[in-house]
C-alpha cells in the first residue's frame, strides 16, 4: 500500500476547491491557528498611521521640490538675463 506524501496531499487542495475551503474554515475555527494566521497577515498590513506618515513625508518632499524648482527658474531667468538672450 502506497504512502501518501505532503507533496500529494497539497495536489489534492489544488484539484478540490470544496475541500480547501472547508479547511481553511476549520484553521480558522481553531483559536490558536486563527491567531497564528492573524499575526502573520498583519506584520504585512499598512496601517492607517503608517499611510499618513507616507503622506507627510511626500508632500514634505514635494515642498521641498517646488523649492528647488523655484530657485532653478530664478537662477535661470538671472542667467538668461545676464547672457542677453
Amino acid at each position: 500500500m502506497p504512502s501518501i506524501t505532503a507533496d500529494d496531499v497539497v495536489k489534492l487542495f489544488e484539484e478540490d476547491v470544496k475541500a480547501r475551503k472547508r479547511l481553511a474554515e476549520l484553521l480558522v475555527s481553531e483559536p490558536d491557528v486563527r491567531l497564528a494566521i492573524i499575526n502573520a497577515v498583519i506584520r504585512d498590513v499598512a496601517t492607517k498611521s503608517d499611510v499618513e506618515g507616507l503622506k507627510r513625508d511626500v508632500f514634505t518632499h514635494m515642498s521641498e521640490l517646488r523649492d528647488r524648482v523655484s530657485k532653478l527658474e530664478g537662477a535661470f531667468t538671472q542667467l538668461v538675463d545676464r547672457i542677453g538672450t
